[in-house]
């Protein structure tokens, strides 16, 4: 059964990554039952796509201090990454924060499947454009949440966020997740590169942390309640 859940959700994975032009697979963003946006798939056309990779590139280097390593972002290296690190690895997967006029407005993704245990991690959660939509990151999250807990059949999601991303953290609780663990990180610099490594004594002070939360499917289907659950 767990073999056959790991090879339809891989396979549905893949087929998203191929990049298809009409919106039907794309996941509808429909807060109060009215769609505002599209969860679309970042696909194989978008590795092609010069200003696909310029807004990854410049989104990825305005929110560097929420990732554990901060570098200097060149088009050619996001272009790798987007090839190496998202469409090659099978069990990634991003998704564009896309408007109904097809503005990009950030992204949410999924990461590190877990099959056995049925966990998966929320990845790359960015929102690329402030000031526009207010509460669009809030409600891709919550479709991202229904999909995975439902199509995907997955039982819990779990996240990772330093602790000086206050607002971050907000947002994470309003989705229903709950601290799970907090380790201290430490600043290692190698050139141009800055590296947050887990470590340190937890029990001493520290000036930042990296936070483990968790969200089960029963927790979210409490918060969301039966109608939420099952639309």
């Amino acid at each position: 059964m767990e073999n056959s859940l790991e090879q339809r959700v891989l396979d549905m994975i893949q087929q998203l990554k191929q990049g298809p032009t009409l919106r039907q697979p794309w996941l509808p963003i429909a807060p109060e039952g009215k769609v505002t946006a599209w969860l679309e798939p970042v696909s194989w056309l978008d590795a092609d796509r010069p200003q696909s990779i310029a807004l990854l590139a410049r989104w990825r280097e305005d929110a560097a201090l929420a990732f554990p390593t901060q570098f200097p972002v060149t088009l050619a290296g996001t272009q790798r990454w987007l090839i190496r690190q998202l469409l090659e690895v099978p069990d990634r997967v991003l998704f564009w924060v896309t408007t109904l006029d097809g503005t990009r407005l950030g992204h949410v993704g999924l990461f590190r499947f877990d099959f056995p245990n049925r966990h998966v991690e929320l990845d790359n959660v960015v929102r690329g454009q402030a000031g526009v939509m207010p509460g669009i990151v809030f409600a891709a999250i919550h479709t991202l949440l229904g999909w995975t807990f439902q199509t995907l059949q997955m039982q819990t999601l779990l996240l990772r966020v330093y602790s000086d991303s206050e607002r971050t953290l907000r947002l994470y609780s309003r989705c229903g997740f709950r601290e799970t663990q907090r380790v201290p990180v430490l600043r290692r610099q190698e050139g141009s590169v800055v590296h947050w490594d887990e470590g340190g004594d937890p029990n001493q002070p520290a000036s930042r942390h990296l936070v483990t939360m968790g969200l089960p499917f029963a927790g979210w289907r409490a918060a969301t309640g039966p109608a939420d659950a099952a639309a």
